[in-house]
């Protein structure tokens, strides 16, 4: 269950990644990779090392659209708490 809730999670993302018009290049590659690894993780399960590597860096990702993008930083931060309930 908690992977098809990731899963949905990941997909809106991705939707959130695409509706955001005004996102610079890097930042959505950067975002487009993480899910990336957001779905290679949820097909693999846990990889400490990697994982907080992961959350620092979608922590970091909320902070700087959170003004900007907020519906984009609230996708990451659900995502967030899905890795977080998991045990990430």
């Amino acid at each position: 269950m908690e992977k098809e809730k990731l899963d949905k999670l990941i997909d809106e993302l991705h939707a959130q990644l695409d509706r955001a018009e005004t996102l610079d290049d890097e930042s959505r590659a950067a975002l487009r990779q993480s899910a990336q690894e957001l779905r290679a993780r949820s097909e693999r399960g846990n990889d400490d090392e990697a994982d907080k590597s992961l959350l620092d860096r979608l922590n970091e990702a909320v902070v700087q659209f959170e003004g900007t993008h907020p519906e984009l930083a609230l996708a990451i931060t659900q995502v967030i708490t899905a890795l977080v309930d998991i045990g990430v």
